[in-house]
């Protein structure tokens, strides 16, 4: 008989939360059937978006507080190039992801890059969400590294100022 066959198979029951919340306020306008007109509604709808844009923000201030003691001042250079008669030193960008993606899951944070070209330019959108939901971002634009050995086709030509402009925007954060 089969090993396979004999092995107990565990199953984890997970219990449906509710997609979203409503808030207390929504709840009152609700419970008040044809008390409220489509105008008085919409605006109190607008004032709950703004109170949850504001908490969501607040959160996020207080997770970064909190975040920024964590997080390393200096990560040490783990890449070293040499082009030409060109020697130096650098911090990689998966070095850089290695020593701040704990820091940032322990306190709600992720970070994405959304790179994009046009041309010659090369942009790189770094956002920062809480799991709050605030979310902020900055962009840097470089050149395409057209350096000699590079071809139109090398990807490497975007790539390495794409990298560059990741790092440079961790540092701004």
């Amino acid at each position: 008989m089969d090993d396979h066959n004999n092995k107990a198979t565990a199953i984890t029951v997970v219990e449906r939360q509710p997609v979203t919340q409503v808030s207390p306020l929504i709840q009152a306008i609700l419970s008040q059937s044809g008390r409220f007109d489509l105008d008085t509604i919409g605006r109190i709808m607008d004032y709950e978006e703004r109170n949850y844009k504001v908490q969501a923000q607040r959160q996020y201030t207080a997770a970064m507080v909190a975040l920024k003691r964590y997080l390393p001042a200096v990560i040490a250079h783990d890449s070293v190039v040499d082009y030409a008669k060109v020697h130096y030193t650098h911090t990689s960008m998966a070095a850089v992801m290695d020593a701040i993606q704990e820091p940032l899951t322990r306190h709600g944070f992720s970070l994405g890059f959304v790179p994009s070209n046009a041309g010659n330019q090369v942009t790189v959108v770094c956002r920062l969400t809480h799991e709050g939901g605030h979310s902020e971002e900055a962009s840097l634009t470089a050149a395409a590294d057209t350096g000699s050995g590079r071809s139109e086709e090398h990807t490497s030509e975007l790539q390495s100022p794409c990298n560059l402009v990741c790092r440079l925007l961790l540092e701004k954060k």
